[in-house]
Parts: C-alpha cells; structure tokens; sequence
C-alpha cells in the first residue's frame, strides 16, 4: 500500500520534494529518490517513476525531462534515454520508443547516432 503526501504531526518536518519518508531506517528518515524517479510533492513516502519518454538523471528529483531530441526511453524510471541509431532521426522531444527514431527519407542522411534531423545529400550523391 502505497500512503501519499500527509501532514506531519508536532515538530516533525515533512520531507522536501525529491525525497521520501523511507520506513527502513530507524528512526525513519528522508531519503533521496533514486535517479529514474521522482516526487514533486513535499512529505511523500515513495518516488513515482519517470514515465516512457522522460528520464531524471540525477538523485532528488523533483520532476522527470522529456528526451531531447534524437533520444528516446522505452522504459519506465529511465536515468538516461538511449539515442536513435545512426541512419534514423527523432526532431521532438519525449520519444517514448525506438520506433519513434524514423529512418532517413531517400536523398538524406544522417551517419552518427542521436540526431534531430537528416542531412541532404550534396549534389551528385544519393542515399537510399
């Protein structure tokens, strides 16, 4: 059973968004949400984790960030989102799935990974 955000009774403090009231620790205390999860809430006993499509890098989190560009994330509680494969090119942002990265129209491409756009192919090339 998961208990939200509750008021704290008498002098305690509840904890700061981007931690939680961990129960394993005696006394209990508040402990940071682990990068791929977050809580934007303050006095909140769990992190919620960053949906497909968004990640949170780093420990204490108060928010997940949608992927850039180029990136996707497929899973839930990503701390890193994957970029899409050279030849293939995502130009939004919050890509939630490899399928996201679309490959490169004929007459443009693109030969490094995780790229918002294909390039066009000079004059006298082609690329199918």
């Amino acid at each position: 059973m998961r208990i939200g955000p509750a008021e704290a009774p008498g002098p305690c403090e509840p904890c700061d968004a981007g931690r939680f009231q961990d129960f394993n620790f005696d006394p209990p205390e508040c402990s940071a949400c682990e990068p791929g999860t977050y809580q934007n809430a303050t006095g909140a006993s769990f992190c919620e984790d960053c949906e497909p499509g968004q990640y949170a890098e780093f420990e204490e989190a108060s928010g997940c960030d949608d992927c850039n560009p180029g990136e996707y994330s497929a899973e839930p509680a990503a701390s890193v989102c994957d970029l899409c494969q050279a030849g293939r090119a995502l130009n939004t942002t919050g890509g939630a799935d490899e399928s996201d990265c679309i490959d490169c129209p004929p007459g443009r491409y693109i030969d490094v990974e995780g790229m918002s756009f294909c390039d066009p192919c000079f004059a006298g090339q082609f690329a199918d």
